[in-house]
């Protein structure tokens, strides 16, 4: 029965710990989107700021940009399904702010999802060194 206990909890151990791998990624990716969304809210602040015909740096890819002359401020926001919408400046800055508090309240959800992981993992690796000192 303790053998039969034992890789019982070994194999849970080895679930939970690739469960907490999965999610490690994904907060990786998510953090990775939060801080695009910031660099987006920090642009779009600063052409809110701007005034018309005044030159901005456009970027076309990150480290590359392009100097650009502004023409009005709207802005033109994918909607989903390749439909793209024109939004003023604070319509897309609320958007934008909107979306990044999203990801940060299901960053906050992973990351006590894993505390309570990281905390099972700990009782299973208790209870399995229980089970290996009885041996």
């Amino acid at each position: 029965m303790d053998e039969k206990e034992m890789q019982q909890k070994y194999l849970e151990m080895q679930i939970i710990e690739q469960q907490m791998k999965e999610y490690q990624n994904e907060l990786t990716a998510l953090q990775l989107q939060i801080n695009e969304m910031e660099n987006l809210r920090e642009s779009l602040e600063e052409i809110e700021k701007a005034k018309e015909k005044n030159e901005i740096l456009t970027a076309l890819s990150p480290g590359v940009f392009i100097k650009t002359q502004l023409k009005g401020k709207d802005i033109l926001m994918n909607v989903g399904y390749g439909v793209v919408v024109p939004k003023d400046v604070k319509e897309a800055l609320g958007i934008v702010k909107d979306q990044t508090m999203k990801m940060q309240g299901i960053v906050y959800k992973l990351e006590k999802d894993v505390e309570i992981f990281n905390k099972h993992l700990i009782n299973l690796q208790m209870e399995l060194q229980e089970l290996l000192n009885k041996k």
